[in-house]
């Protein structure tokens, strides 16, 4: 839910879904075999990735667009998925 409302430029919304990961995750038993895990963390990627394919956007819809701009923001994006989608 959090990464569909945050996609979609639904920021108010996914600041409260933020607001509880961090709740659920501070409650989460210390034993939890999920310890490498953590869902806010994930939440933060998806941000960055997120914003990376903004830009990216942005950037593809302008009028003339430098190369090398575009260039470092895909890669940019790339790198954001990545780290987002590896956890």
């Amino acid at each position: 839910a959090f990464n569909h409302a945050y996609a979609i430029g639904e920021t108010d919304v996914a600041q409260k879904l933020r607001g509880v990961l961090k709740i659920t995750e501070a409650k989460r038993p210390h034993g939890d075999m999920r310890i490498v895990y953590n869902a806010v963390t994930h939440a933060d990627l998806w941000v960055g990735f997120v914003d990376a394919r903004n830009r990216y956007r942005a950037l593809t819809e302008k009028k003339s667009p430098k190369r090398d701009e575009l260039d470092s923001a895909l890669e940019a994006m790339k790198d954001a998925y990545r780290a987002w989608s590896e956890i």
